[in-house]
């Protein structure tokens, strides 16, 4: 959902810049989508975060979606150290910005064991061609 306006902001999460310093800091989750991501934040459709606490700090990008009329918060991305710890405050931040589910998308089998441990469940799975067709 472009342009959605957060109502409340956790105090763990704080609304930040796009600069050198969040780029270089989430430039190597966001790889090859990281111009896409840049895009989104400045045109407004995504929100990039400092997520700080006592045991975890790194970055996030979110946007909300409607989904069958209710509100998803889109982890779009995350970079640093303690989500396990975290994910309270994420839930959290969620349901005071009316958000009935969180969804997010990993291309490491180490994440996907990461996030099940936390109660997240696969949804659906991704598949993708990488040689190239010949015509």
């Amino acid at each position: 959902m472009a342009g959605y306006r957060f109502d409340r902001v956790f105090i763990a999460l704080i609304p930040v810049d796009y600069d050198d310093r969040f780029e270089a800091a989430i430039k190597s989750a966001a790889g090859n989508d990281l111009e896409i991501i840049k895009n989104e934040i400045k045109s407004g459709e995504c929100v990039a975060f400092s997520f700080c606490g006592s045991n975890y700090d790194f970055k996030v990008v979110l946007r909300v979606e409607k989904v069958a009329d209710k509100n998803e918060l889109v982890l779009v991305l995350g970079a640093g150290h303690g989500m396990k710890y975290a994910i309270k405050d994420l839930l959290h931040f969620a349901k005071i910005n009316k958000c009935h589910t969180i969804r997010t998308h990993v291309k490491s089998r180490g994440l996907v064991k990461i996030w099940e441990s936390l109660g997240f469940e696969i949804k659906e799975t991704v598949l993708s061609y990488g040689r190239q067709i010949q015509e």
